[in-house]
């Protein structure tokens, strides 16, 4: 009979740890969950427009870059768009290492010229605003600079002007976009 309740107590003891510690851990669980799904509630609800304070921007971009898009798109060959204001972080995804991609979060460019039919970024263009009497202000931010070159992204300053010469600007922009583009665009006339 002593063998029988040591041998009783040898298995019942750990038994008993092992239900209590199970026990005690889907109790955590349970609270855990209960407590995630409330924060996610009040994490994903809906934005009350009374707590809502912001204000208009104002203009997107000023009537001097207004100006040089439709010189820009004079200057380019009807297989390509450009845009104002582009986030550098729409051009690039991250790598291994997101040091430089976090460099250029919610960064942009002046403007980026895309190939219409694949909206492939083909060419950067730094637009110099001489009134802007800060010098930082009229050069690209270095991160984005080594961001853009490390994918190959040409980028050309052109000054702000009150007029351009198409034909100039014609070649300064399409000496810069990439050979590949421009021979595609050949072959596609030919046929």
């Amino acid at each position: 009979m002593n063998l029988i309740l040591s041998t009783f107590s040898d298995y019942v003891l750990p038994v008993l740890v092992l239900f209590i510690g199970g026990a005690i851990a889907f109790a955590i669980f349970i609270i855990g969950k209960k407590k995630f799904k409330s924060n996610k509630e009040k994490t994903f609800r809906a934005v009350d427009e009374k707590d809502i304070s912001v204000s208009p921007a104002g203009v997107y971009v000023n009537e001097s870059i207004m100006k040089f898009l439709d010189y820009l798109h004079m200057a380019l060959p009807q297989e390509f768009i450009a845009f104002p204001k582009v986030g550098v972080d729409q051009l690039v995804v991250p790598g291994k290492n997101r040091i430089a991609y976090n460099a250029i979060m919610s960064k942009y460019v002046d403007v980026v010229v895309f190939y219409r039919k694949t909206m492939e970024p083909v060419l950067i263009v730094d637009l110099i605003d001489t009134n802007a009497g800060v010098e930082s202000a009229k050069l690209m931010d270095r991160d984005v600079a080594a961001v853009l070159k490390a994918i190959k992204l040409n980028i050309v300053e052109v000054r702000l002007e009150k007029a351009y010469n198409i034909e100039t600007l014609r070649h300064q922009l399409i000496h810069k976009i990439p050979d590949k583009i421009l021979a595609e665009i050949n072959m596609s006339m030919k046929k």
